[in-house]
């Protein structure tokens, strides 16, 4: 079974990534899985402008046809937190799209210096193979049911240290929602 992972970067264009990506009311997406807010966005594209460029990754699994929106979305948040998102400055969001003809698939925007070798979005042949390895586990899994308790308990916590970085309580109604396993 094949992954297909595509990724290009731009400069200065990130505004216009992230409204393709949420075209056909798809909505933009946190690392925690919870639909961006406005300000949300705005962080995101400040942290653009700072760096001065973007990069757009296309991940989607063979298998995706057997997969719901709910577990592309997971695995993509696996994939992206196991490679580039666990770099220090990479900030990120995602959306799945069921595009008519298309097979279904996540599109990812981050950001983050990509200046030179070494650089937190500095991608290389070796990173692209390792995204595409992790994305083809992460869909395998998902597909065949593999528990998910931990990554639920990590988007919990990711949530909270998000909240709490942005000043904010965290909203209790969410949390009980996120413990009955809703989406949001």
């Amino acid at each position: 079974m094949t992954t297909v992972i595509d990724s290009d970067f731009k400069r200065r264009d990130t505004e216009a990534l992230m409204e393709y990506i949420e075209h056909e009311e798809e909505n933009l997406r946190d690392r925690t899985g919870h639909e961006m807010d406005a300000s949300d966005r705005q962080h995101l594209l400040d942290r653009s402008e700072e760096h001065g460029m973007s990069r757009h990754l296309i991940i989607s699994p063979e298998n995706a046809e057997q997969l719901d929106t709910k577990g592309i979305g997971r695995a993509t948040r696996q994939t992206i937190r196991e490679t580039i998102g666990s770099r220090e400055g990479v900030d990120w969001a995602y959306a799945v799209h069921r595009d008519g003809g298309d097979r279904p698939h996540a599109h990812v925007v981050a950001t983050g210096r990509a200046d030179q070798p070494g650089d937190p979005l500095w991608i290389d042949r070796d990173d692209l193979d390792q995204i595409r390895d992790r994305a083809h586990e992460h869909s395998i899994e998902q597909e065949q049911g593999v528990e998910h308790a931990l990554d639920e308990a990590l988007d919990e916590s990711l949530s909270q240290e998000q909240e709490q970085a942005q000043g904010q309580e965290p909203d209790r109604g969410q949390q009980h929602d996120r413990g009955q396993g809703h989406s949001r």
